[in-house]
């Protein structure tokens, strides 16, 4: 169904869910950028290398191939946050343009 067939009350939720949609991929994308790498850090630190830790020898941990697509998909996720969210806000500005505009 196409969102210009909805109803108001429709627009209204699925405008709801696509801003809930995006703060969950925001706080996803958030976490994912953040305790990844801690959690490498410290398993480095667990297994006793904590001398040797370094960006160097954690950025040898993980293949090219696989920074690269961690890298797509985190902009993919970023892009598709803004993306929703961008719609909800346009379904809310028809449903409840201001007056004075």
């Amino acid at each position: 169904m196409k969102v210009s067939e909805m109803s108001r009350k429709t627009k209204e939720e699925h405008a709801a869910f696509l801003l809930k949609f995006s703060n969950s991929l925001i706080l996803a994308f958030i976490i994912t950028i953040t305790i990844a790498p801690m959690g490498m850090i410290i398993g480095h630190i667990v297994e006793g290398n904590v001398q040797k830790t370094s960006w160097l020898q954690i950025s040898t941990v993980i293949a090219s191939w696989q920074g690269i697509a961690f890298i797509a998909l985190e902009a993919l996720a970023a892009f598709l946050s803004l993306y929703t969210r961008n719609q909800a806000y346009m379904i809310y500005n028809t449903l409840y343009p201001d007056s004075d505009a």
